[in-house]
């Protein structure tokens, strides 16, 4: 069903660590990974973002959210939400810049405060 829209978004409520980094005390007390190939799974599946930013995010440090980035990257997949600094994080999904998505061309913007 994914494949059948111009835009698929997830929310990615855990990181694609494959439990690299060290669980973090303050997530609560859950701490959800999964093996970075997950990340081309939801490519395959249809999906073209993510949404990275979540209480799950930083389960694993900052360890955990760059092997999370890494993971992302080598897909096709349009990312937002974290970053390796602020800026970053917020013009993850190319602001502004046009991207094949689907079968339509779409310009990808992120929330600003």
């Amino acid at each position: 069903m994914a494949g059948s829209t111009d835009v698929s978004i997830v929310n990615l409520e855990l990181v694609l660590s494959g439990f690299r980094g060290y669980p973090q005390v303050d997530s609560g007390g859950t701490h959800l990974s999964a093996s970075p190939q997950i990340a081309q799974e939801l490519e395959w599946a249809g999906f073209n973002m993510l949404v990275t930013a979540n209480n799950h995010s930083f389960d694993f440090g900052s360890e955990g959210i760059l092997e999370n980035l890494r993971s992302i990257s080598k897909t096709n997949l349009v990312q937002a939400g974290t970053g390796t600094e602020m800026p970053a994080a917020r013009q993850q999904a190319a602001e502004g810049q046009p991207r094949q998505m689907g079968k339509r061309t779409q310009r990808v913007h992120t929330a600003q405060r």
